[in-house]
This record gives C-alpha cells, structure tokens and sequence, in this order.
C-alpha cells in the first residue's frame, strides 16, 4: 500500500524547465494593440464647444479619425471634456468627447474607420471598449464592425445602459472569413458606435484589439504623446 516513504510524481503537461507561467510550446496566443487613432480626443476639429442649431443630414469630422452622421434634423452641440483628479475615471483619460442631440434626429452615430483593407481582423476576434456617462440616464450605447459592401461583420458592445458616472463598457465580437470583393484603396472596415436620436453622452478611451482568443481586455492606458 501507499507510505510516505513512496516517491511523489506529478505529471505537469508541456512542462519547459526553467519557463514557469509560460505559454504551452504547442499553444499560441496573439493580439494586437489598440488600433484606434486618438482614442481619447487629445486632438478636436473645432473651437470647443461648438453649437449648431436647426441643421439638417450631415457628417461632421469632428476630430482626426472621428466622424459623427447625422440623418434628419435638429440641434447639436460638441464639446470637448478636461478631466483631472476631481472626476472618478476607470482609465485615467485626460480627454473625452460630449454630445448633446436634440430634435428630429432618426438616425445618429460616431465612426471611425481604417481604410484600404476590406478583410481586416477575417476569422478573429475582436475586443472592444469604451468609457462612457450619459447626462441623462438612461441612455444606451451598443457598437459594431461593417465594411465596404455595408455588410455587418460583427457587434462589438451589445446594446448597454449608461449611467451618469463614468464606467468602462467592454464587448467581443468573433468575425467571420470575410467575404469582402472591394479592393483598395476603395476597401475599408469601419468602427461605428451608434447614440440615441437625443442624447447628452460623454465617451473616451476607445479600444478594439484583435487576437485569436475569446478575451475582452481593459483599456491598455498610454501618454498622450504616444496617442498623438
């Protein structure tokens, strides 16, 4: 029978001597950075703020690599938000964005998108997140991938409630194998974060990361050197 003076043996799978935590040598994991520009709104278009009244359908570039679509009529108003010590801020943004709607909007949403390659991210995953209060909650946000051909490739943050203190809001989307025949330079995937028709939302630290693992991750924080 068993004694202690048996001999202990444990079988560690794939185990490398000397690489303890290590990935197994027969499994890999990949992801990129974040891959969106001025994620925090360092860098606006315009004198802020910025009051447009009784306008109709339009895209405003509001900030590099940021464009708000508009369909039918009304008010909005765009202002960019300091933050310091005094606001509780999960990822310790210096900047946000706030939109105020108001009117006879049908349709309203933020975009970014990365142009010249219709098949990005095909067969992976794609993380995202995004800081975000509504001055008037309850007001949700929900975000997707589409491309060129206006086709869905995948949502990224289900429809979400805001609240009116800032929270970090995180979404996953599995993208399939692309189906995209545009060549670039006209080929491009797009980011798009859709608002209510009325709202007064304030966002930043925008995120999506690409690996090839079923992961969500936290806002991966850096200088506004480094996002310029």
């Amino acid at each position: 029978g068993d004694s202690q003076s048996d001999p202990l043996i444990y079988l560690v799978e794939n185990y490398v001597p000397g690489s303890s935590g290590d990935t197994p040598i027969d499994e890999v994991t990949f992801s990129t950075d974040n891959q969106v520009s001025n994620p925090q709104f360092a860098l606006i278009n315009f004198a802020s703020p910025l009051a447009l009244n009784t306008v109709s359908t339009q895209v405003i570039n509001f900030a590099p690599g940021w464009f708000l679509h508009l369909t039918g009529t009304g008010n909005v108003t765009l202002t960019q938000v300091l933050l310091n010590s005094s606001v509780t801020d999960p990822t310790n943004a210096s900047y946000a964005i706030k939109i105020e709607l108001s009117g006879s909007w049908t349709n309203a949403y933020v975009s970014q998108r990365y142009e010249k390659n219709g098949v990005l991210w095909a067969n992976t995953f794609v993380s995202s997140s995004i800081m975000a209060l509504s001055g008037a909650a309850p007001q949700s946000i929900s975000a997707r991938l589409v491309d060129s051909q206006a086709a869905e490739l995948a949502s990224v943050l289900s429809t979400t409630p805001l609240t009116e203190t800032f929270n970090e809001y995180r979404g996953i989307g599995e993208l399939p194998a692309s189906t995209n025949t545009d060549f670039p330079p006209s080929a491009y995937i797009e980011y798009q974060l859709a608002l209510p028709n009325n709202c007064n939302i304030t966002f930043t630290s925008v995120q999506l990361i690409s690996g090839d693992v079923q992961i969500t991750y936290p806002y991966e924080q850096t200088t506004i050197e480094r996002q310029i």
